[in-house]
Formats: C-alpha cells, structure tokens, sequence
C-alpha cells in the first residue's frame, strides 16, 4: 500500500475476519539508527488514546518481533485525500469546505488529547468507504502536556536549605524558555508542505 522512512504499510486479512486490515510494518533498526524510537511509541499511543474517535484511523493492536514493530490498524478503502485531488484536479467550493470542515474538526479532537499532529497533508487524510475522512501516520505527532513548573520543583529539593531556590528556580526558567523559542523556529514535518517563511526560519511580517 506504501512505503515510508522506515517501513511499509501492507493490506493484510485479520485472523478470521473477512475484512482487511492495515498492518504498518516499521524497521527497529532503522527507528534506532534515526532516534526514532520515540516518536514510533507516540504514534503507537496516540492511536491507543483515539480508540472511537471517528477521526482517527483505529488501531486493532500492536506487537513486535526481532526485527520489526507492527501497528495493525483499520483499512479505509477510500485511499487518501492526495489521490483524489490528482484524479479530481481541483475541488469544487463546496467539496474543499467539506474536508476543511471535516479536518478542523479530526484535528480539534487530537488536541484535546494534548497531540499535534505536525505532519498534517494530503496523503496522511484517509476516506472511508462514505467519503469521510480520517486522519493517520502521527510519526511526527507530539504529546504537550509538559508542566515546567513542576519539573523545577523537583530539581530543587526542600532540603536544601543553603540553595536560593528561587534563584535556581528563575536561572532553570530562563533555559527552559530559551530552549522553547529554539525550538518555536525549528521545522517539522513533510518540506513541500511547510510555510517558506518556516523553512527560511524568518517569522511572519504582520505589517
């Protein structure tokens, strides 16, 4: 069905069920030698925690061998939204506000699971056999529910009577911020897709 970074996703019958399934095959090798490790395991979550979400492409389970991690995933016969761009050329006013509509709303859940999604295109927006989208491959995806406050907390123990928390606590603030605005300029996802001015890492001209 395709093939990606680091492996490929086949069309595979599920057991006895006589309705196929999506089974993503990814190389650990190659997640290892990228540093991918993390971002396989998010995927793998975020699709856990969208289990009946009718915007997320479901996953059936997950296993792994020697070689390989295996997310088996549900099969949406409509292929992608890319495909049907390339065969419609241009969609009418009314078809690219139904999917706008429609992704909006699949991307509105996945933030209310603390995710972003960071890859959003084309390719990655399935259709079921209604016409209805789901959105799929959150390798990219990133989890934000990070609590700074609390990280320096711990850094600094109560027991510590000699050390100016507050001091340590400010001094810990200003890295954290600083890393944050790092990465505020950094890009992530498909190139083709991201903005020029992203790519350019220039910010956007609000005169």
């Amino acid at each position: 069905m395709g093939k990606g970074a680091f492996g490929e996703v086949r069309l595979c019958r599920w057991g006895q069920s006589p309705a196929p399934v999506a089974v993503k095959k990814l190389k650990k090798s190659e997640m290892i030698f990228k540093n991918k490790v993390m971002q396989s395991r998010e995927e793998r979550n975020v699709l856990a925690f969208s289990e009946n979400n009718p915007w997320v492409v479901g996953l059936k389970c997950s296993f792994q061998d020697s070689d390989n991690l295996y997310l088996v995933m549900e099969y949406l016969p409509g292929g992608d939204l890319m495909n049907l761009l390339i065969k419609k050329d241009i969609f009418t006013h009314e078809e690219a506000q139904f999917f706008t509509a429609e992704m909006l709303m699949a991307l509105d859940t996945v933030h209310q699971m603390k995710y972003i999604h960071r890859d959003l295109k084309p390719d990655n927006v399935l259709l079921d056999a209604t016409g209805h989208i789901k959105l799929s491959d959150f390798g990219l995806c990133k989890h934000t529910e990070i609590k700074p406050k609390r990280l320096l907390d711990n850094l600094v123990r109560k027991e510590d009577a000699d050390i100016d928390r507050e001091a340590v606590k400010a001094e810990l603030g200003k890295d954290y911020h600083k890393r944050n605005r790092k990465l505020a300029y950094s890009a992530v996802g498909t190139p083709d897709y991201v903005a020029p001015e992203v790519q350019g890492k220039s910010i956007y001209d609000l005169m």
